[in-house]
Order: C-alpha cells, then structure tokens, then sequence
C-alpha cells in the first residue's frame, strides 16, 4: 500500500473555523456533504484512490461554486452557497455519491466497504460534536490505529490478541473515534410521513476495521476467532459507551441499540452501561442479538434476562429470517422485536412477508435495516413495519419525506 501522506493540519483548522464562523450568534448553521475516505484493500491503491477522487471533487466544487475542504485526504467537505435550495443540495448529494462510487470502482472491482457509506450531510450546528471528530480523525489518528496487522489470510487468535493490544494503546475512546459508526432508527408510519427518529444503534464499521488494520484478512474461515473478534468488539462498544457516550458517539436522542454476544451480556461492562443509562441518561438500552447465538447460549441468556428486566433493557433479535423466527417461537425467548434485512431483490418483501406479519400480530416492533431505496419502505408499511434504518432512511432525516425526496430528485 502506498505511504499515507503527511497530515495537512493548517486545512484541518481552516475547515474547523469556517464551521466555527457558521455558529457564532443567532446563525443556524449549514448543511455540507462530507466524503470520508479510508483504505479499503490491500491490494488496492488507496492514496491514489484518495488523491483523483479529491481531484473530481475539487473541479465539481469549483464548477458549482461549492465551498471545498481537503482535510488530510481522509474527508473531503463540500458546502452548497445556496442553503435555501433544498432540490440543490439533495441533486449535489446524489451527484457526489455517484462520483464516489465511480472513482473508487475504477482501482477495484470488488470492495469490502459500500462507497455509498461514505457521503454523509452534516449539520455545522446540529453536528458539531460530530464533525470535530470526524477531523480529529483525519490528523491526528495513532499510529497503532493506522499501521496493518499481519499476515493476511484467515483470522487468528494472533491477529484478535494484536488488535486487543492496539485497542489497549489507543483507549476505548479513540478507536471507537476512528472506527466506531452510529445510524438512526426511524420511525415512520406512511410513506409521506417525515421520518422521527426513535433511537441509534451503534457499531463497529467491520468493513473499515478490516481494510484499515486488518487487510487482506479473512474473517469467515475460523468462526471461534472471529467470535473472539466480535466479544473484543463488545467490551470496546460498551466501554466507551458507558464512559463517555456523548464525546465517542455523537449523541441521540431516543434509545441505544447495540449489537453484541450473549457472552458480552453477563458481563461486568454489559451491567456499567445498563445501570449508567437507568440512572444518568433519558434513554432506553436494546440489545441486538442473533436468535443462533442466543440458542446456542441459552442458560447464559436466560441468566441475562433477570438483569434486563432490573435494568429495563429490551431484547431485539437481528437479522431474522423466517427460519429462525420459528425457532425463537418454538423455544420462547420472549424477545420484544425483530430487525429484518432488506433485500433489493425481493421487490415485495415477499421471503419475509409471513414471519413479518407473525411479528406485527404480537404487536412487536418490527425494523427494516439496511434499506437504500423508498420500494423497501414501502412495501414493508404494507405489512404493518413502521421502523427503518438504512442509507435511504439517513437520506430522508437529512432532507425530510419520501415525497420531498422524490419531488427534489425529479
């Protein structure tokens, strides 16, 4: 991989003055397009990726009058002069998108990481917080969070106690800074409805850990060491959950929902954060859970449940199929919802259009995640779902209802 080139810190503050300058006073803020960028192979070229995509972007910048910002190559910021123009920014947003996708396709053909995940609207005033990060991120990442962990081949207990040594040098704090993701939970009754947002859910970007500190490294051929990936993973999330939510996080509004283990769940940094968010925080604690796991763990689970019950944590199985959702039903694990995935081939819902509605029925809350296009928002308010996550579902809290979207786009 080429050598990372020297951080430009002076462009670095330019960018976080003009944000500064945006908030002074009584002014609102504005809306920018920031590009994040990051390795995404080994074999791939990434600082040449990085310097033609932030070539097309500067050019694009000048022929529409956008406002550009090159902080580091890592994150490029576009910022539209005509704030008022909702239809211009929301065909700016698509534009760019697609000249990310197109740039990045053309160094490589199959990518660990969707290039969509990388175009984002921020809010000078509503996402400051955010945005600071995000710089931060650019300039100053240690150097244990950006050197590669080796050999490449199949995942290793080596590679797991590595990682865990990097985590250890960097602090919870800051490798969830580089690699930690927070997405938004929708709720949504009808399709011409502005989306609320309920609740966040936060992660790890695997794809950005895997190309960033573990290229060329296969996570899918030895499932133990991936589970000791996945439970390392856990104590981080909840750590700095618990630590400093706002700071590592950007902060919602809503509950926090956070994918783990059963065996993270007995734990003593499960029960910190549940007793932190009972006692400090107006906000309600899901945990996301695969129905496999929980069967395979079940005493440790029926365990847990005595302590989320005390705590008031809710249980939310994820990535459901109509196969496991039986087996859930047969063993009652009295879970309190479901997340479905949405698949763009499956154009009416109709693999999961039963197991939705066996769902619907309990008068469980049902969420369709990883929804990109308004065709999977709409079929599944046929079946009752009215809670989305998804890229599309970022799209409309950024821009407002399905109708303004697809008005604005046409």
């Amino acid at each position: 991989m080429a050598e990372q080139a020297a951080p430009d810190r002076s462009e670095a503050h330019a960018f976080m003055d003009f944000v500064a300058g945006t908030r002074k006073g009584n002014r609102p803020g504005v809306k920018l397009i920031s590009v994040a960028m990051h390795p995404f192979d080994a074999t791939l070229d990434s600082r040449a990726v990085r310097e033609a995509l932030g070539r097309k972007l500067a050019d694009y910048a000048r022929k529409q009058e956008l406002r550009f910002f090159d902080v580091n190559n890592r994150m490029f910021a576009l910022i539209p002069e005509n704030q008022r123009n909702e239809q211009a920014l929301i065909n700016t947003v698509y534009k760019v998108r697609l000249m990310v996708v197109n740039t990045v396709r053309t160094y490589a053909t199959s990518l660990d990481v969707d290039p969509s995940e990388l175009t984002e609207v921020i809010h000078t005033r509503r996402d400051a917080n955010k945005l600071a990060r995000l710089v931060r991120s650019a300039v100053d990442t240690p150097k244990e969070l950006q050197t590669p962990i080796g050999p490449a081949g199949p995942l290793t207990n080596r590679h797991v106690e590595e990682l865990a040594k990097r985590i250890k040098a960097a602090g919870a704090k800051r490798f969830t800074r580089e690699f930690g993701r927070s997405q938004a939970i929708a709720y949504m009754p009808r399709s011409n409805d502005r989306p609320d947002p309920v609740g966040w859910e936060a992660f790890i970007s695997m794809g950005h850990l895997r190309s960033q500190l573990l290229p060329g490294v296969t996570f899918d051929s030895d499932p133990e060491a991936y589970r000791q990936l996945t439970l390392r993973l856990d104590e981080v999330v909840l750590a700095s959950l618990a630590a400093e939510r706002a700071n590592s996080w950007d902060a919602e509004v809503g509950h926090v929902s956070v994918n783990m283990n059963v065996a993270s769940m007995v734990s003593d940094a499960f029960e910190r954060l549940a007793t932190y968010l009972a006692d400090q925080v107006d906000a309600e604690l899901w945990v996301e859970l695969t129905i496999p796991d929980i069967l395979e763990n079940l005493d440790s689970f029926r365990e847990a449940q005595r302590m989320l019950e005390k705590y008031n944590v809710r249980t939310m199985a994820d990535r459901v199929t109509p196969e496991t959702l039986a087996q859930a039903e047969a063993a009652k694990l009295d879970l309190h919802g479901y997340k479905f995935v949405w698949d763009r081939r499956d154009k009416g819902l109709d693999s999961i259009r039963d197991a939705v509605k066996t769902v619907t029925a309990q008068d469980r809350p049902v969420v369709l995640c990883r929804v990109e296009e308004a065709r999977g928002v709409k079929a599944a308010q046929t079946l009752d779902v009215r809670h989305f996550q998804g890229f599309y579902v970022d799209d409309l809290l950024a821009f407002g209802s399905m109708d303004e979207m697809e008005d604005a786009a046409g």
